[in-house]
């Protein structure tokens, strides 16, 4: 017969219960909590915003994903492309276009296409086909195109994470919360990625490792 443990004190009062210090716990744990999403928070995310421009029809639903994402709780840095290419700017660059806009967006931690007119289109074409940029992109792309060209080319071969939305969640506010949801899952990530380098390093050097 398998011998029963005794897992009372050796007083023979009853055994100690986790729930005992619940509210401490609990208590404890929420506030290392709160600390880590304000670590979180912090953490820098330079974020670039493609779609259309000025005076188009969607142009306010840009701008509304960018103030969504630079407001003072979710804490971005945002750019919108030809705010910052060099051609824009006077040409400092004597590049041809893909390629300016090939290296802003390399240095973009994060990329959101919002696919409603025909420029952005072409950027998706473009960058997507990109393993580095892909995997840090989210694109945005109205159901009514799924049985389109780029849908069944593309945007079925990309790495990019894609978010096909309706005519209903367009009027709405579902695309700013989706890129609110990702850019939030972005930064957990970068702060992640931190951390475990920073955990590495000490690991290096508690063992002398080269």
């Amino acid at each position: 017969m398998k011998k029963r443990v005794d897992l009372s004190n050796h007083n023979g009062t009853d055994r100690m219960s986790i729930s005992d210090n619940r509210e401490s716990y609990l208590e404890e744990f929420g506030q290392r909590w709160r600390e880590r999403l304000e670590e979180i928070r912090q953490e820098e995310l330079l974020v670039c915003i493609l779609g259309p421009t000025k005076d188009t029809e969607y142009w306010h639903k840009r701008v509304q994903i960018k103030n969504e994402l630079e407001s003072q709780e979710i804490n971005c840095t945002c750019f919108f492309l030809e705010d910052e290419l060099p051609m824009a700017r006077g040409g400092l660059l004597e590049g041809s276009l893909r390629s300016e806009e090939e290296i802003l967006l390399g240095d973009a931690d994060f990329i959101i296409a919002l696919d409603l007119s025909a420029g952005v289109l072409g950027e998706i074409h473009d960058f997507a086909q990109d393993d580095d940029l892909a995997m840090k992109m989210l694109l945005l792309i109205p159901e009514w195109y799924k049985d389109g060209y780029s849908a069944r080319g593309i945007l079925r071969d990309t790495l990019a994470e894609k978010y096909f939305f309706t005519q209903e969640s367009l009027r709405k506010c579902d695309l700013v919360s989706k890129c609110v949801e990702r850019v939030w899952l972005e930064k957990q990530r970068k702060y992640m990625g931190r951390s475990l380098i920073r955990q590495v390093e000490l690991l290096k050097k508690r063992y002398h490792y080269e």
